[in-house]
């Protein structure tokens, strides 16, 4: 008992349709003149090259900073206890 689905094409049906299908693709040529984006420099605006960041190593938050990440964390942290105490209370009769 064979397959439900189509045989397989011939050989030369197959190649004749890949042939076909690569005379249908746009060839490609690279632009001449114009430069990547990775070899350019990012400029700033009065065309010199951007100093680079602040490496994480020498990073020294400020007071703002500090206190404004605690603030966010304290939300995140008051929403996973509560989705735990949730899961907590669904799985475990008490």
């Amino acid at each position: 008992q064979g397959c439900l689905c189509f045989p397989p094409p011939s050989p030369p049906v197959a190649m004749t349709a890949l042939r076909a299908a690569v005379r249908a693709v746009p060839r490609v040529r690279p632009a001449t003149g114009l430069r990547m984006f990775s070899q350019s420099r990012p400029q700033g605006p009065s065309g010199k090259a951007a100093p680079p960041e602040t490496p994480l190593a020498f990073y020294q938050a400020t007071a703002h900073a500090t206190s404004s990440i605690n603030h966010r964390m304290f939300y995140v942290n008051w929403i996973l206890m509560v989705a735990v105490v949730d899961m907590f209370l669904g799985v475990v009769d008490y």
